[in-house]
């Protein structure tokens, strides 16, 4: 006959509920210290995507801003002798979508051997920058107004140079002692040229507010 062993270990009834109650304090400490990981996780993720927008439309502003100015046959190539800023348009560089902002135009020096410096400039290469908008909607719903750079002449792209605005940005101009004037104007031409963009993403909820609001870019103009 068979008698069961004496020394037959097993858990009673409290260690069980001891067990599970240490557990449940173990599962919400790391519940606590996963959300915290996830969150700070989040937030990097979305200052660094502002960031981004940031640091690329400053460095295509700066190169277009500087660039500007149209040299011709006129001016002998001494100095811009027409207008490279035009205000909500884009005459020869439209975008398919969007709704431009502005259009920089330059044209480049011909290398060519010539003693002729007017001749060089008025057969030069024309260039066009037009910076236009796009509204798209985030994953989660969310709108945003993507910023976009569309290069027509010698070089053609079309890239976007940021995506996580939140309103419309707007340009202004000044002149070399600093006060507002006409971007458009000639006489003379506007010495600064400056963006005013507002950043934040928001593809993703974060805990605390994130992004730049009403950020100014600006740029000098090197020629003329």
């Amino acid at each position: 006959m068979l008698r069961r062993r004496t020394d037959e270990s097993g858990f009673t009834l409290i260690e069980l509920v001891v067990t599970v109650a240490i557990l449940g304090f173990v599962v919400v400490a790391l519940t606590g210290v996963v959300f915290g990981y996830l969150r700070t996780s989040n937030e990097t993720s979305t200052r660094l995507n502002e960031s981004t927008d940031q640091q690329f439309i400053s460095a295509y502003w700066q190169q277009d801003v500087s660039s500007l100015g149209m040299h011709g046959a006129p001016a002998g190539g001494s100095v811009p002798n027409s207008q490279g800023v035009y205000m909500g348009s884009a005459p020869g560089c439209a975008p398919a979508l969007g709704s431009p902002i502005v259009m920089f135009t330059w044209n480049d020096y011909q290398n060519a051997p010539t003693a002729n410096a007017t001749l060089a400039w008025s057969t030069a290469t024309q260039n066009y920058a037009t910076y236009y908008t796009k509204s798209v909607t985030n994953a989660n719903g969310s709108s945003q107004t993507q910023l976009w750079r569309k290069r027509c002449g010698g070089l053609s792209s079309d890239i976007v140079v940021a995506r996580y605005l939140t309103a419309q940005p707007t340009v202004t101009c000044a002149d070399s002692g600093g006060a507002s004037t006409s971007c458009t104007g000639s006489g003379p031409f506007p010495a600064t040229v400056s963006l005013n963009i507002s950043v934040q993403d928001r593809s993703q909820v974060v805990h605390s507010n994130t992004g730049y609001s009403n950020l100014t870019i600006t740029a000098e103009r090197r020629q003329g």
